[in-house]
C-alpha cells in the first residue's frame, strides 16, 4: 500500500475513515526524515532540534497522527541521518510495518537513501509505505517538480519506482506553474495526472487508486487546458493555449478598433504571448460558463512600484450581455487578491464609449488624456489612462467581492510582506527573515517559532485550537493586515 500526502495529516477526518482499516494500534512505524537542506541541518545538534524525542520541533507534529491511530510512541522509531548506517537502517526497515518519508526536499531524500544504499531494501518491502510531499513524489518511478522558490526550474527525477502509470501534483493551489507544469507533463510524458490539495491523499492499493478530500484527476490535455482559474456567475478564466491562437488572430481587427494598447500585426505575437507568458505576464480566455463558448480575452501585466496594467476585449458577438464588467471584476479581484499590486491601470482610445462605461463600472477613474498619442489607420488619436486602486474597488464591488483571503496571505509572505492575523483580540505576525526561515510569533513574542518552509507553517501553526489553514481559508481571523516589504 503507498498512501500520498502533502501534509502530515492522514489522521484527520477526510482519510482517517479510511486508514482506520489499515493502520493497526500494534503496528511499529519507521519514520525517515531525510528530505531536509543542508543549510538547515548540518550537525547531530541541529538534527535534535528537529527530531529529539518529545523535544524536537518536528517530532510532535510527525508523531502526532500516529498516536491519534493508538499507536503506542515506543513503537515509532527514527532513521538518523547521524547516528544509524546502512546495516542498521536495513534492520529498522525490515522490523517496520509503516514506513514514513517527512516533506521536504525529494531529490535531497533520494539521494541519501542512495547515500545509506537501502533503496533496493526499500523497494523491496512490502508493508505500509507513506510519504508527504517530497515523501509522496519519490513513490514514482518518475517524478516532476514544478518550478518555485526552491527549484527554478521544471525537471524529472528518479524515484523509487512503486507507481509509474500516474502522477501528481503536490500542494496544488491552482497557480499558474502548477498548471503550466501539469500540461507540460501530460504533453510530455502522456499519462494522467492528479492535483492534490493539502486537504487530499492518494492511496495505490493493488493497482487501484483510491482519491480522498482535495484531489481531481486530469485524464487528458482539453480537461488540462480548461481548468478554472477563476469564476463568476456566468463567466471564468481558464489560461489560453494553443488552440485559441486562431481565434485570437481572427479577432485582431476588433481589437485595433476598440483598446487601442495591443496591437497584434503578425500571428507570431499571438503564439508568443500564449506561450512565453511568466508569472508577471498572464492571459487569459473568457469563456462563458452556460455554453463554454469562449467570449474574449484578458491580459495583465505586474509592473513596478505595485502597479498592474491591464487588456480586455470581448468578441463582438458577445457584447451586451455584462461579460465584460463581470470578466473585469473577476480580474481585478484576482490581481488584487493574489499579486503585489495595489494599482491597476488601463489605457484606451478616447473614442471608445463602451469601454469607459465598463470602467466607470469597475471603480476605474480617469487619471491622464494624452493629446494625439495613437497613430492608426491615417490618423493620431488620444489616448486616455483609467487607473483603480485596491481599496477604491472593494469598496465600490464589496458586495460582490470573491474570497481570495488564503492566496493573498499566501502571495503577500512570498512578495517579502509581514502579514498580520488578528483574532479574539490578539495579535500575530508572520514573516520571512534574513535568514530564509518563516517566523510565527505572537504580539508579545514570548511564543517565537521558526519553519523552514510554508507547508511546514500552515500544518503547525494553531491559533486558539484552529489551524492557521482553516482560520484564513475559512475567514475566521477578525482581520488579515498586510504590511509592506519588511526587508
Amino acid at each position: 500500500m503507498n498512501i500520498l500526502l502533502n501534509l502530515d495529516n492522514f489522521h484527520e477526518d477526510f482519510i482517517k475513515f479510511y486508514l482506520e482499516d489499515y493502520i493497526d494500534r500494534k503496528m511499529s512505524v519507521l519514520i525517515i526524515p531525510f528530505s531536509f537542506h543542508e543549510d538547515y541541518i548540518k550537525t547531530p545538534k541541529e538534527w535534535d532540534r528537529e527530531f529529539k524525542f518529545q523535544k524536537g520541533e518536528a517530532y510532535n507534529k510527525l508523531t502526532t497522527p500516529f498516536l491519534d491511530y493508538g499507536i503506542f510512541e515506543e513503537n515509532i522509531k527514527w532513521l538518523n541521518y547521524f547516528l544509524d548506517n546502512r546495516e542498521t537502517a536495513k534492520r529498522k526497515i525490515e522490523n517496520a510495518d509503516i514506513i514514513y518519508f517527512q516533506g521536504g526536499y525529494p531529490d535531497k531524500l533520494m539521494s541519501r537513501l542512495k547515500e545509506f544504499d537501502i533503496v533496493d531494501t526499500i523497494k523491496n518491502y512490502k508493508g505500509i509505505i507513506m510519504g508527504a510531499s517530497a515523501g509522496a513524489m519519490i513513490q514514482f518511478k518518475e517524478y516532476h517538480l514544478t518550478p518555485d522558490d526552491d527549484y527554478y526550474e521544471y525537471g524529472y527525477y528518479e524515484g523509487l519506482g512503486f507507481i509509474d502509470d500516474f502522477e501528481i501534483e503536490v500542494h496544488y493551489r491552482n497557480t499558474y506553474q502548477q498548471r503550466k507544469s501539469m500540461r507540460r507533463y501530460f504533453l510530455e510524458r502522456k499519462k494522467k495526472i492528479y492535483s492534490v490539495g493539502n486537504e487530499g491523499a492518494i492511496v495505490f492499493l493493488n493497482g487501484e487508486i483510491k482519491t480522498f478530500g482535495d484531489v481531481q484527476l486530469y485524464n487528458n490535455l482539453e480537461e488540462l487546458n480548461n481548468i478554472r482559474v477563476v469564476e463568476g456567475d456566468n463567466v471564468y478564466l481558464r489560461d489560453l493555449n494553443d488552440d485559441d491562437i486562431e481565434t485570437i488572430w481572427s479577432s485582431r481587427m476588433e481589437i485595433e478598433n476598440n483598446i487601442n494598447r495591443l496591437f497584434i500585426s503578425d500571428i507570431s505575437q499571438v503564439e508568443y504571448m500564449i506561450r512565453e507568458k511568466d508569472n508577471k505576464n498572464k492571459f487569459f480566455a473568457i469563456m462563458e460558463k452556460k455554453n463554454n463558448n469562449q467570449v474574449g480575452y484578458l491580459y495583465f501585466k505586474e509592473e513596478k512600484y505595485v502597479t498592474a496594467r491591464i487588456f480586455l476585449n470581448i468578441f463582438s458577438e458577445y457584447e451586451g450581455n455584462g461579460y465584460g464588467t463581470e470578466a473585469g471584476h473577476i480580474l481585478l479581484d484576482y490581481i488584487f487578491s493574489t499579486s503585489n499590486a495595489r494599482r491597476v491601470e488601463i489605457s484606451i482610445n478616447y473614442l471608445d464609449e463602451k469601454t469607459n462605461n465598463l470602467l466607470n463600472n469597475l471603480g476605474f477613474k480617469k487619471e491622464a488624456h494624452f493629446k494625439s498619442k495613437i497613430y492608426k489607420i491615417d490618423e493620431f488619436l488620444d489616448e486616455l489612462v483609467y487607473t483603480v486602486f485596491k481599496d477604491d474597488f472593494y469598496e465600490i464591488t464589496k458586495d460582490l467581492k470573491v474570497n481570495y483571503s488564503f492566496d493573498e496571505f499566501y502571495n503577500a509572505l512570498e512578495n517579502g510582506h509581514k502579514v498580520e492575523i488578528i483574532y479574539n483580540r490578539h495579535k500575530y505576525s508572520v514573516f520571512w527573515d534574513y535568514m530564509g526561515h518563516l517566523v510565527f510569533c505572537d504580539e508579545s513574542a514570548d511564543n517565537y517559532f521558526v519553519y523552514e518552509n510554508f507547508d511546514q507553517l500552515i500544518s503547525s501553526v494553531e491559533i486558539s485550537e484552529h489551524n492557521i489553514y482553516d482560520l484564513i481559508k475559512n475567514n475566521l481571523a477578525d482581520s488579515i493586515n498586510i504590511i509592506e516589504d519588511i526587508h
